[in-house]
């Protein structure tokens, strides 16, 4: 191989005959051109691309194995695939009523305990998550005595789509302030509440928040 005026020349490796641009065979000897790429490199290339796909294939497998744990939370419900950490020293009631998956609810012996309410839902085909809050919204002007939408916004919670709102509303002699974080994976819901009086609501709304974003859905 030599340069003549800028131009690579090639010769044939078994005659010596210059080749053609190009050629796959020596027009004079007829012998095939050799590549620049010999059999040995390919085997090594190839089984270097296995080692790589075989490696990226156990860290995907331990990747997606940590992030879908939940034996490492306060709670977790292995029916519903959830996790999450509830506060403290809070009580834990899975009697199911009204269609509460569970209940948490804070030490403070008060007339109103402050709590946490967990329920799973579906997201509906063709609804996307801030409709599925506004008819929600809507239905709680029917259910709750004087209730009021202080704030409806959409956030994130450990990488997960999520809306929450905030309102007021009363329960007999309470006037009550909640938050309900709605975070959805894959169409499935999980609608975690934080309910308590409202010169009492900042009281936990810390360890409240701590709850929601330690939520996994698997």
């Amino acid at each position: 191989m030599s340069l003549r005026r800028g131009k690579m020349v090639k010769y044939c490796s078994e005659c010596g005959a210059e080749l053609k641009v190009n050629a796959n065979f020596c027009d004079n000897c007829s012998s095939q051109i050799k590549t620049g790429i010999s059999n040995k490199k390919i085997a090594v290339i190839a089984i270097i691309s296995i080692i790589i796909i075989a490696v990226l294939s156990i860290l995907l497998v331990w990747y997606s194995g940590f992030f879908n744990n939940l034996d490492d939370l306060g709670y977790s419900n292995s029916e519903y695939g959830f996790g999450f950490n509830p506060p403290a020293g809070w009580t834990k009631d899975t009697s199911g009523t009204l269609g509460v998956i569970v209940i948490f609810y804070s030490p403070i012996n008060d007339d109103f305990s402050e709590n946490i309410n967990v329920i799973r839902d579906v997201l509906p085909i063709g609804i996307s998550l801030s409709s599925f809050v506004d008819i929600g919204v809507d239905q709680c002007y029917n259910l709750y005595t004087d209730f009021s939408l202080i704030s409806s916004n959409p956030r994130t919670v450990n990488g997960m789509n999520a809306y929450e709102i905030v309102y007021t509303y009363n329960q007999g002699i309470y006037e009550l302030l909640g938050k309900q974080v709605v975070v959805e994976k894959n169409s499935e819901l999980i609608l975690l509440t934080y309910t308590a009086e409202i010169e009492d609501y900042n009281v936990y709304f810390s360890e409240f928040e701590q709850s929601v974003n330690s939520l996994k859905i698997v």
